[in-house]
């Protein structure tokens, strides 16, 4: 939680939610994940669902590190 129990995510949508009313526009999400984090973020998305905002996602890359 970042301020009284609520997300980033929440807090990033209830902003792109504010510009779109008030702006009449689509102003999209989009999440980069890394393996650790898609399974966290898959399971949270559905309370979002219904919002004028879209949500898209996509995950790093998995080729390992080159040093």
């Amino acid at each position: 939680p970042v301020r009284n129990e609520l997300t980033f995510l929440y807090l990033t949508v209830q902003q792109i939610e504010l510009l779109i009313k008030s702006y009449d526009a689509d102003v999209p999400l989009f999440l980069m994940n890394s393996f650790n984090s898609d399974d966290d973020t898959h399971k949270v998305l559905p309370y979002y669902r219904g919002l004028r905002i879209k949500i898209y996602n996509f995950n790093l890359s998995g080729y390992p590190r080159l040093n």
